[in-house]
């Protein structure tokens, strides 16, 4: 659909036209989800020291394996929305894949 002589666009509805601040707390909020994410992978090693060293770990080994599954899991929908092509943060993006 093409403008005639003297029309003009509507302007944008105040939320769409908004998008920029948008995108800029969308991306805040992510990378403090990967911070929180990295933080809990990293407390992880000394948790398994501490716990599944003995003989006596069922328990231990069982939660373990709740939470790992729990890490990957996010892990991978963290690496997957890095790895799109427009994701803006490519610094975080190599991060997350390092």
């Amino acid at each position: 659909m093409s403008l005639g002589i003297g029309e003009s666009l509507k302007p944008l509805p105040l939320e769409v036209g908004q998008i920029g601040g948008f995108e800029a707390r969308m991306l805040r909020s992510f990378h403090a989800a990967v911070e929180d994410w990295d933080e809990v992978c990293s407390a992880l090693g000394p948790w398994e020291a501490k716990h599944l060293s003995s003989n006596d770990a069922r328990d231990a080994r069982e939660q373990h394996r709740r939470w790992v599954s729990e890490l990957l899991s996010w892990g991978r929908v963290v690496q997957q929305a890095t790895q799109q092509p427009e994701f803006p943060d490519k610094a975080l993006a190599a991060r997350v894949n390092a």
